[in-house]
């Protein structure tokens, strides 16, 4: 079988993937279901609460913020170690492919800003300070050096469930879509 069965019932093949079937619904959905820090939080917590986190820490790149991981949806997560290892070569170059027919999908650049790579970074550390125990010392020496940041975001230390995460992921998703949508060539666009 060359494909998954989205939560929409699409049939999407991740290694060839087919840019008229990506689908906000599906990519909420699944993302609110995927589990961050490699399933080693505390409690449980989601890919689409980090994304949204993302977004809050970059708003002015929102929409690739809240889109960085939109291929988990699709392709899961690998633990970056492995993942940048030599053999998920393969693995990378589908998810590299996978992201820029995502952002296409939307009208986006695929190439993320360094603000939001450093956004995902902050995020990573923030997470790991709430949600791990004990946490790394090294990360923990990085948040010290950041004042404010933790209150600056500690809205989002609270996990929230599946459900929740998803109505939150495509409210944001809207919020950012209607400014982007402007400025397309055709802003009648439904994602």
């Amino acid at each position: 079988m060359g494909w998954i069965q989205t939560y929409r019932g699409k049939r999407f093949d991740p290694l060839t993937p087919d840019t008229n079937l990506v689908s906000i619904i599906d990519i909420a959905h699944a993302l609110s279901n995927i589990p961050r820090l490699g399933g080693h939080a505390k409690p449980f917590y989601s890919v689409a609460q980090h994304s949204i986190l993302v977004a809050e820490i970059v708003p002015e790149f929102g929409l690739q913020a809240l889109l960085h991981d939109a291929t988990e949806a699709y392709l899961l997560d690998i633990p970056s170690p492995i993942k940048h290892s030599h053999e998920f070569l393969a693995y990378r170059r589908a998810e590299e492919k996978l992201h820029r027919e995502i952002m296409w999908h939307f009208g986006l650049s695929a190439l993320l800003p360094d603000e939001v790579r450093a956004a995902d970074r902050l995020a990573l550390k923030l997470e790991a300070n709430w949600h791990m125990s004990p946490m790394d010392p090294e990360l923990a020496e990085e948040l010290a050096l950041l004042p404010g940041t933790m209150t600056a975001y500690g809205m989002f230390r609270t996990p929230l469930g599946p459900r929740e995460a998803e109505t939150r992921f495509l409210t944001t998703f809207h919020d950012y879509w209607k400014d982007h949508a402007a400025s397309l060539p055709n802003p009648e666009m439904v994602p």
